[in-house]
């Protein structure tokens, strides 16, 4: 084996590491982060360790700030601000529209998809928190692996769900920002 080719599987271990966790593109992620150790190589100094371990974590390094940048992406604050502030106050109108965005969203899953959700939602054994979502996953990844699914199913449902769930807030901003007619 090459070099570059024991170079491009390290690059591809890491990527792949990250790629399962937290569900990042793995072919876009596995470009980046061998143009990161592309241009980091000049820099390997062989007396300060080994380059598989310099490969590691220059690439290690880079998908930790593009996981950052993104954390940083702005929110929805409309939305978040009604649902903090003002969920007490929600009329009869925003409740039935909230039960119907909900009801289409699920109708759009997939049974793998939906199965998840239902695991979330109404099962009680399953305490997750919401201020980690990497965590969250990995408890729910444990529970479907332990009810048989594979690792692949497993985070190609996760994917569908965030997906879809992408797809839904668009389509709600859309509806939000289209004025009527004149």
């Amino acid at each position: 084996m090459s070099d570059e080719q024991m170079e491009l599987n390290i690059v591809r271990k890491v990527v792949w590491s990250y790629a399962r966790s937290v569900g990042l593109d793995f072919d876009e992620m596995c470009s980046e982060a061998y143009l990161a150790y592309l241009e980091a190589a000049p820099s390997y100094d062989p007396a300060k360790g080994k380059k598989s371990t310099f490969i590691w974590n220059v690439v290690r390094n880079h998908i930790n700030s593009v996981l950052k940048v993104k954390k940083e992406v702005p929110v929805d604050r409309e939305a978040i601000d009604m649902l903090i502030e003002e969920r007490d106050e929600l009329d009869p109108e925003q409740v039935v529209l909230a039960e119907e965005s909900w009801r289409e969203l699920f109708e759009s899953l997939s049974p793998e998809a939906k199965m998840i959700c239902l695991l979330v939602l109404n099962d009680g054994e399953i305490y997750l928190n919401t201020d980690k979502p990497r965590e969250a996953r990995g408890i729910i990844a444990r529970e479907l692996k332990a009810r048989g699914w594979s690792e692949n199913k497993i985070w190609a449902t996760f994917r569908e769900i965030k997906q879809t769930l992408k797809m839904t807030q668009t389509k709600r901003k859309m509806r939000r920002t289209k004025s009527p007619l004149k």
